[in-house]
């Protein structure tokens, strides 16, 4: 009994020495976001008036950057929605769009840590959740930029990716893993490198079965993985390309920083509240 409670007060201990700095970590990035009324980067301008926008219900995009109406700039996923759903029920201001970005921040440690319970046990992954909560990208989680929602939807897609890899012989996980991927497109295009990189570890265990044959292996299980990922790939295009193709391609990477100075986003931001032409008189 004596060792028994000792043993768990020790397994609590431990666990505190990573909860306590990361619960520290969080409430510093809350107090930033919910304590800040000015931009805390510029694309919290482009965010903020793109969720006005569909909130209104006039397309996903940034009307503040003078764009014509279009069902979604390029660039965006439909997981932007978020913002405009937090428009609906909080109302059109900053914070209630830097509330629903720190909720994505917590989803993408959560993510981390089962990603990492995974493969190396809850010690490691307690080690690898401290570590994630401090770095860069995890440090743009209070802004409203879609950093948090990337970083969540990418680690829960890797954690149906090892589950495949665990399981290499049933061929359904290997499908899962790709539509993740591909189904995160909605949130940030970028998350493709982090598909390929995947694919090619996919490759890897592969090649290692056909190594360990002395004889040719179809590649069946990479070619699931890129079957899932390019059935999101086709929905994205479908949905976010297709509609209008050169309103895709022009907005996809506007010059915005180039349209207006700091100061001018600040005012555009908070002091207009991005309204668009629907409340002009």
């Amino acid at each position: 009994m004596a060792l028994s409670r000792q043993s768990t007060a020790s397994a609590a201990a431990r666990r505190a020495i990573f909860l306590v700095p990361l619960a520290l970590a969080l409430a510093l990035r809350a107090h930033q976001a919910l304590a800040t009324p000015d931009v805390l980067d510029w694309d919290e301008t482009y965010y903020l008036s793109t969720a006005v926008t569909a909130a209104a219900g006039h397309g996903l995009y940034p009307y503040v950057l003078g764009y014509g109406p279009m069902p979604i700039a390029g660039g965006l996923g439909y997981v932007a929605y978020v913002y405009a759903l937090a428009v609906r029920l909080l109302g059109p201001s900053i914070y209630s769009l830097r509330l629903m970005s720190l909720l994505a921040s917590v989803l993408a440690l959560a993510g981390v840590w089962r990603l990492v319970k995974i493969w190396y046990g809850s010690g490691a992954a307690w080690i690898a959740t401290a570590i994630a909560a401090s770095t860069s990208l995890f440090l743009l989680s209070n802004t409203v930029r879609m950093d948090g929602w990337t970083l969540a939807c990418v680690a829960w897609a890797l954690v149906v990716f090892a589950w495949a890899m665990e399981r290499w012989d049933r061929r359904a996980g290997h499908v899962l893993a790709g539509l993740a991927f591909g189904a995160c497109l909605q949130v940030h295009p970028d998350v493709t490198a982090t598909a390929l990189a995947c694919g090619f570890v996919s490759l890897i265990f592969w090649i290692g079965d056909a190594w360990r044959a002395r004889r040719f292996v179809p590649p069946v299980q990479p070619l699931l993985f890129l079957a899932g990922w390019s059935l999101g790939l086709l929905a994205f295009v479908a949905s976010n390309v297709l509609p209008d193709p050169e309103t895709f391609y022009r907005t996809t990477k506007p010059e915005v920083r180039k349209i207006y100075s700091g100061e001018e986003a600040r005012k555009l931001a908070l002091k207009h509240r991005h309204d668009g032409p629907w409340d002009e008189e």
